[in-house]
């Protein structure tokens, strides 16, 4: 697969030979097995052992980082494919001082040491698995790595993607690709990295890859072929009828988290450090926007936003505005940007929080004529749903069962290794769509902190799980964020 090395989304799926699921089925006798059950969605028939090759050798892959995101989302994923999985974490090298003759010393390491087996047990990891520092920070490389997974924190991933170019290793990087847009920049940005690139690269994320199945359909309505396109099956035609995709009118995502858990403000300060310093645009906004710039919707600037914490005011639902010069995590977003989708110039509306009282994970698509194509994924029953309304209130409804995202992205990725190794030039998979957030989400940021100081207001999420942008908008400092 030859491609420019920042290929557009739409010049990849246009380029041909995308990866397909092959059977989608969900069976449940063949999911990982362990518990609780990771979800985010299941592993499909497809996918079981792919990685084990016709000699029974498996794909080697290193996994930096084994925090929250690999444990609780993508170590289910390529335990199902079967992959020979390599793991390098600081909290999982060998402890020094257990043979110390200091007594003190000793004993701390001893604890360390029971607190390092006790982690290597949780995430069924051997000795032989674990990998040691090379002595510069950075992990002694498995004979026969074929790809290396980057899951650390963002000011990470330009010093392991340029430490995989040197070591021939394809990345996959998780979201964001880094906080600032600067960072594309100089004669060690990534931009001039992946001029030089000796191997690909594939930046993920799971929003994107969770939105697979609407994905699908704006490909099979456009003509244009989508990654895991047969995860679509069949649609019923008065969708393809009566959704006008060459007059998209607008784009929104949004994806609000409950007080609990992922979305509790605790648990960010406490376990997730570097995502609660780079705030709710970084952590979530960019999850809504790459699913649409995926497809095609790519940002192009932003116009307006607003931003809001709850820090103050803790009543579910009720967020602060951030005002200008404080240093606080912003922990509410709405913004505006201006999208080229197709030729159609779509503005996107997007709506992101934690520590929320309602909870929402949408995409939405209006045509001129007013007609609405939701996708929305129902965390509790693990489904996938796109819902067509027309203006007469008629609506039609696909369900389909949700396939783990992670599944898909590690699928995508791999599949897309294998077909650039014989490319002459190597490329980036949807890294252009990442800077093109990336900056939009930086724009974002700068126009909700130039807000007065002393300009406080309050925003009250509508009831029933829905956030109804139509009535709260900006009135000051450009234009309004509004349907």
């Amino acid at each position: 697969m030859s491609l420019p090395i920042f290929p557009t989304a739409m010049e990849y799926m246009t380029a041909g030979d995308l990866p397909r699921i092959g059977d989608a089925t969900i069976d449940m006798s063949k999911q990982p097995a362990y518990e609780p059950p990771r979800d985010r969605g299941r592993q499909p028939v497809g996918f079981l052992n792919k990685d084990v090759k016709p000699d029974g050798t498996r794909r080697k892959i290193l996994v930096v980082g084994a925090g929250d995101v690999w444990d609780r989302f993508a170590r289910a994923p390529l335990e199902h494919r079967g992959s020979d999985v390599y793991i390098f974490d600081p909290a999982l090298q060998p402890v020094k001082g257990l043979d110390s003759p200091d007594e003190t010393i000793r004993e701390a390491a001893q604890q360390k040491e029971s607190a390092r087996q006790a982690r290597m047990k949780a995430l069924n990891l051997d000795e032989a698995h674990c990998v040691l520092d090379n002595g510069d920070g950075y992990p002694k490389v498995p004979e026969g790595t074929e790809a290396v997974v980057v899951l650390t924190p963002p000011k990470l991933h330009v010093p392991y993607i340029q430490w995989a170019q040197d070591h021939g290793i394809p990345a996959i990087v998780e979201k964001p690709l880094v906080n600032d847009v600067a960072e594309f920049a100089g004669p060690h940005g990534l931009d001039e990295i992946m001029k030089h690139a000796k191997v690909p690269i594939y930046c993920m994320d799971w929003k994107a890859a969770h939105a697979a199945p609407l994905a699908a359909l704006v490909g099979l309505a456009t003509g244009v072929s989508a990654p895991h396109q047969d995860i679509l099956g069949d649609v019923p035609d008065e969708v393809l009828k009566k959704f006008d995709f060459k007059h998209i009118r607008r784009a929104e995502g949004v994806m609000m988290q409950l007080s609990t858990e992922s979305g509790d403000m605790t648990y960010l300060k406490e376990k997730r450090k570097a995502v609660w310093e780079g705030g709710v645009l970084s952590d979530m906004g960019v999850h809504p926007m790459a699913a649409l710039a995926n497809m095609g919707f790519t940002p192009t600037h932003a116009i307006a936003a607003e931003l809001g914490d709850t820090e103050g005011q803790q009543t579910p639902g009720i967020y602060r505005r951030i005002g200008n010069g404080q240093q606080m995590p912003a922990w509410y977003a709405r913004g505006k940007v201006m999208t080229e989708f197709q030729g159609q110039q779509v503005p996107m509306i997007i709506e992101v929080g934690k520590g929320g009282g309602v909870v929402d994970n949408c995409i939405r698509l209006i045509d001129k004529n007013g007609s609405v194509l939701k996708w929305n994924y129902d965390n509790k029953n693990s489904a996938n749903t796109i819902t067509l309304t027309t203006p007469d209130g008629v609506t039609t409804e696909i369900h389909r069962s949700n396939v783990n995202p992670y599944a898909l992205m590690f699928d995508e990725a791999l599949h897309f290794f294998d077909k650039q190794k014989e490319a002459p030039q190597k490329s980036a998979l949807y890294y252009h769509e990442q800077k093109a957030i990336i900056k939009a989400v930086n724009d974002m940021e700068r126009i909700g902190r130039e807000r007065p100081a002393d300009e406080l207001r309050q925003f009250a999420l509508a009831p029933n799980a829905t956030i109804d942008m139509s009535q709260a908008h900006v009135t000051a400092r450009g234009p309004e964020i509004q349907r």
